[in-house]
């Protein structure tokens, strides 16, 4: 790799980041505006859940990904692509597992540790996200490896704010912004950042 392919590189690479922090950001503003203090606070309760979870979900694959799919990707791209798909499988089992203990005790948590009844429902949604956001994270690291950073940087931070505050804002002119329509926008983000 050249010099001037690094630096075009990098420099796609900060402005995916830019672009992502401040998505992600406007994202903050909107949604508490929308939802109100104690809606917006049990909305980022499940983000932080979400985020937690999701790094056990991982298990630390994100890791390995990054070393051995950039070791192998241009000598032996078979390898590299067996280390992601193993990763993913893992992953896939280990977060479907969480997501599954987190909906069936949703409403335990949500009452017992959290004294918010209400927060079961939006619960039982992000634990579906945790599997949806723990694979793009894995898929997004093997770019990484493979030498695609920009890639990478648009699955993780900017696809998932983009479409949440787009859903988001049609829920808003709908009348129909609320808990868990906005939680629902953030779940689809992460789907549409997954199938991408």
């Amino acid at each position: 790799m050249t010099t001037k392919e690094f630096l075009q590189i990098g420099f796609w690479t900060l402005v995916a980041r830019v672009l992502g922090a401040g998505l992600m950001f406007f994202m903050t503003i909107l949604f508490a505006r929308w939802l109100g203090a104690e809606d917006f606070g049990l909305f980022s309760l499940g983000l932080a859940i979400m985020s937690i979870t999701g790094v056990l979900a991982r298990w630390g694959t994100d890791q390995l990904l990054l070393k051995n799919v950039g070791m192998h990707c241009e000598t032996e791209p078979e390898i590299a692509k067996g280390y992601a798909i193993s990763s993913i499988q893992l992953v896939l089992i280990i977060s479907s597992i969480i997501a599954i203990l987190v909906y069936i005790l949703s409403e335990s948590i949500a009452t017992h540790i959290f004294n918010k009844p209400e927060f079961s429902e939006v619960l039982s949604w992000f634990g579906i996200m945790i599997i949806l956001v723990s694979i793009n994270y894995t898929i997004a690291e093997s770019y990484k490896g493979a030498g695609k950073p920009v890639l990478s940087s648009y699955l993780q931070n900017v696809i998932v704010p983009l479409i949440t505050i787009l859903l988001g804002s049609i829920f808003y002119y709908l009348e129909k912004i609320n808990l868990i329509s906005a939680t629902q926008s953030l779940a689809s983000g992460a789907l549409v950042a997954l199938i991408v």
